[in-house]
């Protein structure tokens, strides 16, 4: 077997140990595929580990294990990326419900605006989750704290800082380069 087609075989005896578990029957059956269950976890888990050293599994860093205060953030932070996806797909959306495909100067406005307004929840939800990774690892909330508003930062800088520095430098709509035989 090739070992690429292990982690599947693996969840696949998972799911059929969920399934014989949720019907009913027998406690020694149930037993049986709990026993099952475990069985196929515990394969998993090694797997994992001889292959992937380093990655750590989901109970690695699990969300229980979180204060309370750093799963409130993590949730925050899990909000604002998907507000952040949803409005960074809306565009494709409108733009085919809207405008049936079809270009127009409404569309790029609109699709520039929503993809535009996408990247400061991104940025926060970004930064937010940094915390929480970083203060769990390093076991400090101040070096959390430290690394999401570096992160905070860096993202809104390269996202608009950079941007409206070159903006302002003029090197914005009018000083594009016109393609190649074309003139004014």
């Amino acid at each position: 077997m090739r070992s690429s087609s292990r982690p599947a075989v693996f969840i696949a005896m998972g799911l059929v140990a969920v399934v014989f578990t949720r019907t009913p029957s027998s406690s020694s059956a149930q037993n049986a595929s709990r026993a099952a269950l475990q069985k196929a976890e515990s394969s998993y888990e090694a797997f994992l580990e001889r292959t992937s050293p380093g990655i750590r599994t989901r109970r690695g860093l699990a969300v229980e294990t979180l204060p309370d205060l750093s799963r409130v953030i993590h949730a925050a932070s899990l909000g604002l990326v998907a507000l952040a996806v949803m409005l960074l797909m809306a565009p494709a959306a409108y733009h085919r419900i809207v405008y049936a495909g079809e270009d127009s100067d409404d569309m790029h406005r609109t699709g520039s605006v929503l993809v535009t307004a996408a990247t400061v929840p991104l940025a926060i939800g970004l930064a937010l989750d940094i915390h929480v990774v970083i203060a769990k690892i390093a076991d400090s909330a101040t070096a959390g704290l430290i690394s999401g508003v570096a992160a905070l930062l860096l993202l809104l800088g390269l996202w608009f800082g950079y941007p409206l520095a070159m903006a302002a430098r003029g090197q914005g709509r009018g000083a594009r380069a016109k393609p190649q035989g074309q003139s004014g």
